[in-house]
């Protein structure tokens, strides 16, 4: 998981600003919004109850970092009771904003010099232990534009974009690479868009209860229908390495952001066929083999990734979360007569991200 920082601007001229005067009271669907933050890293080990995630449905902002050297010990798992001691460095920080439409995320681990260790020490053998570092940062927004006081009517020509002005780095020494998923580090930017409605059905389908079905046959069936609309609902996903991955899966089919480019940047231009939902999360991980001393790796995207929406031209946008820059809350326009009667009830949105078990911790080395 890794840092970066997202800003979404949504266009309007001055004009279509002064039609929202007139625009009629709008009501809309459930809508679940939220901004989530998600790490994993040897803080479970410093910090053990320390919250490793944090989803949240109000509009806050969420936010986690944590940083530490420890002594970690890290088994050979040779049928032997070899245990290797290293120096392990870690940070990882996330955060997402709705009210600025940023992300951010950053994530190091390193190693220092082998130190003795429990019985038998040798140095660890390589693709037989590893350490890692990640951080993920998302949130989720619903729009709906109108144009003058009726709703936009879409067509199959009518195109939006986001336009991604992106800065960060990644340092990966010399020599690192993957040849299988004990070792690995990459950087990956993903969007989705959804027919309106859907964040409610992926919230529903993150805090699915199998327990309010008669039996697991009928409760997995509910559960796959459930997917199955989502998939139905997906208008377009696209995703993106920043900067060259180091990965033990085939990356071809994804392009890569070339950070050393001058003002890199994505332009990411799709057709809704209507209003719509989505979500924009960013992701920096990083596994490192126990067999390596004195090295670091990092991915820091704690600097900006700058997004605008770019939507139909003489229209204007509204905002489920009524958060996002330049974007319209969800309610009464000014001067309407009538009070707003929208609502949108911000329902628990959790992360697909699995929780790992916290170990217990030794007061010198920590087996791992």
């Amino acid at each position: 998981m890794g840092i970066s920082r997202a800003r979404f601007a949504l266009l309007a001229t001055a004009a279509t600003f002064a039609a929202v005067a007139t625009l009629p009271n709008i009501s809309f669907a459930v809508v679940t919004t939220y901004t989530t933050v998600n790490l994993n890293s040897p803080a479970i080990y410093q910090y053990p109850s320390a919250p490793e995630s944090l989803t949240d449905t109000t509009g806050a902002d969420t936010q986690l970092g944590y940083s530490g050297t420890l002594n970690l010990g890290y088994g050979h798992y040779d049928g032997t009771s070899n245990i290797t001691t290293k120096p392990t460095t870690y940070d990882s920080f996330a955060a997402a904003s709705l009210a600025t439409g940023q992300l951010k995320a950053r994530a190091t681990i390193g190693f220092g010099t082998d130190v003795s260790g429990f019985t038998g020490y040798t140095p660890v053998p390589p693709d037989v232990n590893n350490s890692g570092s990640s951080a993920n940062a998302g949130f989720a927004d619903s729009f709906t534009t109108y144009s003058g006081n009726t709703p936009f009517l879409w067509n199959n020509g009518t195109q939006v974009s986001l336009h991604m002005a992106i800065s960060g780095s990644t340092s990966i020494p010399a020599g690192f690479t993957s040849t299988d998923d004990h070792q690995y580090a990459y950087a990956l930017l993903q969007a989705a868009v959804y027919k309106k409605g859907t964040l409610d059905l992926i919230d529903q389908a993150n805090n699915f209860d199998f327990n309010a079905y008669p039996d697991f046959t009928t409760a997995l069936a509910a559960y796959n229908a459930l997917g199955a609309q989502i998939t139905a609902n997906t208008v377009t996903t696209a995703n993106w390495f920043l900067g060259t991955p180091v990965a033990y899966f085939d990356t071809g089919s994804i392009p890569v952001v070339d950070l050393s480019a001058a003002n890199p940047s994505i332009d990411f231009t799709f057709n809704p066929n209507g209003d719509f939902d989505f979500t924009l999360s960013e992701l920096a991980i990083i596994h490192l083999d126990a067999s390596y001393q004195n090295t670091s790796v990092t991915l820091d995207f704690s600097h900006t990734i700058d997004t605008t929406y770019i939507g139909p031209d003489g229209a204007t946008t509204f905002s489920a979360s009524g958060l996002f820059p330049d974007t319209l809350p969800f309610s009464a326009p000014i001067n309407t007569p009538e009070p707003g009667t929208a609502a949108v009830l911000l329902l628990g949105a959790t992360t697909l991200l699995t929780h790992r078990k916290r170990s217990a911790t030794r007061a010198d080395s920590i087996i791992v």
